[in-house]
């Protein structure tokens, strides 16, 4: 089966095509050129999984590739406002009117947990998609957003939330803001707990959504961690 990843020139694309073709997956990486060293590093690393093709508009790949499943992990957390409604919110409007009049495919929509309501509270998975969610800032709204266009557009869809990811190849700001605090000492004082999920965990259960139809749930690892112990891990894993 051919699988289209946009999205995937990150560190959860690159474990996850490595996932998929190591269970006979045909893989496909859809890009738009390399913004950043890291980019081409990580290019170079997929490219033994999966074959890179470019785009502009998301129509292109899929008419030529003509995939039976379709990842978007597009999406933004740091950035301007406009830079981040347009990769969380603005790709799945373009995604979704790429694939009109496409049809035998299923899509995984990566989102995120927090969504669902304030960061720091405590995470319920709603009984019915998106009805009574507390979606708070730019980023969160933007992706509840882009769930509601996947749900109601597309027909066969997995909607995946993860919590914060961890793992190889992961250069996000929020970690080397991670790093840092280590450096600097104050990872002994932060008293507070944060959930996570390791990036090959992860790419698994991408892997097995691909069971699911029409469903929505959150990905992480049973028990939180406290957040200066995971810290400390983290460090000794990238050699802080």
């Amino acid at each position: 089966m051919r699988v289209l990843i946009f999205g995937g020139l990150g560190f959860i694309g690159s474990n996850l095509a490595k996932r998929l073709a190591e269970k006979g997956y045909e893989v496909y990486i859809a890009h738009r050129g390399f913004s950043s060293g890291y980019r081409e590093k990580l290019a170079s690393i997929v490219s033994r999984y999966a074959s890179l093709t470019m785009y502009s508009d998301p129509r292109d790949p899929i008419l030529s590739i003509k995939p039976n499943i379709i990842y978007n992990l597009v999406g933004r957390y740091f950035g301007s406002e406009r830079e981040i409604i347009d990769s969380n919110l603005g790709f799945a409007e373009r995604l979704s009117k790429a694939l009109e009049g496409y049809s035998d495919y299923k899509l995984i929509h990566i989102s995120a947990a927090t969504i669902v309501g304030p960061k720091g509270d405590v995470i319920y998975e709603e009984e019915k998609h998106l009805v009574g969610i507390e979606p708070r800032g730019v980023f969160d709204e933007s992706k509840a957003e882009a769930e509601r266009i996947i749900a109601s557009r597309i027909k066969s869809w997995v909607i995946v939330r993860p919590v914060l990811v961890y793992g190889a190849y992961n250069a996000h700001p929020e970690w080397v803001k991670l790093l840092g605090i280590v450096r600097r000492g104050i990872a002994p004082l932060m008293r507070a707990r944060v959930s996570a999920i390791e990036v090959g965990e992860l790419s698994e259960i991408l892997v097995r959504a691909l069971e699911l139809d029409r469903e929505y749930f959150f990905a992480t690892e049973c028990e939180p961690y406290w957040l200066s112990d995971f810290v400390e891990a983290i460090s000794q894993i990238y050699g802080a």
